[in-house]
């Protein structure tokens, strides 16, 4: 029994930590917000049957449309080019800081995929709050996952990878859902108790 006490918890945390090799942990403002905020606002639909490439400028005006202080950055590690779009926004009474990153491999395959650093000390958290990640993983299939970052301890969420071949209301349905999977488990990845 007591070798069942240590092992559940140790596992939880290599579960969580082997989620991510590369994911970029960066201080964070997620979180709930007491002020009554403006909520967001929908971008324009793309014409049925008309797909063109999401671009990392496009998806920095979606985002600034909805209020979010943004940037960009972009960097290059071994010949895959990252375009990293940063945004912080409120919506719904919640803080939102996360990235939107463009990929681009040296065989000229594209994707994107949001991410977002929600606690720096995921290693601290209970067990029951693992758990609860794990759990929630499981309910959200393949399209989101939490994770920890093994080099930094940092709980992170990140959408599965997306083709950029993405009609904007497809972005705006996904970046919905995953800002709504990032609220819903504020209790499992904060530090409050």
């Amino acid at each position: 029994m007591s070798i069942r006490r240590f092992l559940v918890p140790a596992l939880s945390v290599i579960v969580l930590a082997c989620g991510s090799l590369t994911a970029h942990a960066q201080p964070t403002g997620t979180g709930p917000i007491s002020k009554k905020s403006g909520g967001a606002m929908p971008g324009p639909p793309s014409p049925q049957g008309i797909v063109q490439s999401l671009t990392s400028d496009k998806v920095l005006s979606l985002l600034q449309a909805k209020g979010a202080e943004t940037g960009m950055s972009h960097q290059d590690v071994k010949g895959t080019k990252f375009t990293i779009v940063r945004a912080k926004m409120q919506a719904d009474d919640f803080g939102y800081d996360f990235d939107v990153v463009f990929v681009t491999f040296a065989n000229g395959a594209k994707v994107w995929y949001f991410s977002a650093p929600l606690n720096t000390n995921g290693m601290g958290l209970s067990v029951e709050k693992l758990q609860g990640l794990l759990k929630r993983n499981h309910t959200m299939g393949a399209n989101f996952s939490f994770m920890i970052d093994p080099q930094t301890g940092t709980v992170m969420i990140q959408s599965s990878r997306i083709g950029i071949a993405t009609r904007e209301q497809d972005f705006q349905t996904e970046l919905g859902t995953y800002l709504k999977n990032i609220k819903e488990t504020y209790q499992w990845w904060s530090n409050a108790e």
